[in-house]
């Protein structure tokens, strides 16, 4: 999803869709206000931010990764 900055809006509208059926989620967050909104949503419903690297799907670590697109996911995905 790629909404220019409205990310935090469409998740919170599908709230209910995410508790329930734990979609993966593939975001674009500039580092600002809407992705620290969108970070503490998901990880507050589960979820675990993740990113490509040399092709691999890694934790997200802000201290090593300079990002802009994540993957969400729950364990159990």
């Amino acid at each position: 999803m790629d909404i220019e900055n409205f990310e935090y809006f469409a998740l919170k509208g599908g709230e209910q869709l995410l508790k329930k059926n734990h979609p993966v989620v593939y975001l674009e967050l500039w580092e600002n206000a809407n992705r620290t909104q969108c970070f503490d949503l998901l990880t507050s419903l589960g979820y675990s931010p993740f990113v490509n690297e040399n092709n691999n799907l890694v934790a997200f670590d802000p201290l090593k990764h300079k990002k802009q697109n994540f993957i969400f996911k729950v364990s159990s995905n």
